[in-house]
C-alpha cells in the first residue's frame, strides 16, 4: 500500500473528528479496527493484490504504523450503522463518502 493511500486512510480516520449530525456515539476501539480492516481490505484490492497472504503482512504492517491513528480513533462520534456500512461498502470512497459523513 503506498504512502498515499495510507496518507487517504488517515484522512479517512480523521473525518470521523469532524463528523456531526444525529445518532452519533462515540467510536470504540473495535469499530475503529473494524473501519480500518474494510477501508484496508478495499483498497488492497483496487490497486490489484489479490494474494491472501501478501494481504495479511500488509494488513499487520499497515496496522503497526498507523496504531496512533487508529488509537487516536477512538472515542469520535460515529455515525450509527458506519461500521455495518463500511462492511457493505463496494469501494474505498463508498466508505469515506458514505458510510463516514
Amino acid at each position: 500500500m503506498s504512502r498515499e493511500r495510507s496518507l487517504r486512510f488517515v484522512a479517512l480516520v480523521a473525518s470521523l473528528f469532524v463528523a456531526s449530525g444525529c445518532q452519533r456515539h462515540p467510536a470504540s476501539t473495535a469499530e475503529c479496527r473494524a473501519i480500518f480492516d474494510s477501508i484496508f481490505a478495499l483498497e488492497f484490492r483496487e490497486v490489484g493484490f489479490r494474494d491472501p497472504v501478501l494481504e495479511r503482512r500488509k494488513h499487520d504492517e499497515l496496522a503497526a504504523k498507523l496504531a496512533p491513528d487508529l488509537q487516536g480513533c477512538r472515542g469520535a462520534l460515529l455515525r450509527s450503522g458506519a461500521v455495518e456500512c463500511a462492511a457493505r461498502a463496494q469501494s474505498s470512497s463508498e466508505v469515506s463518502h458514505r458510510c463516514l459523513r
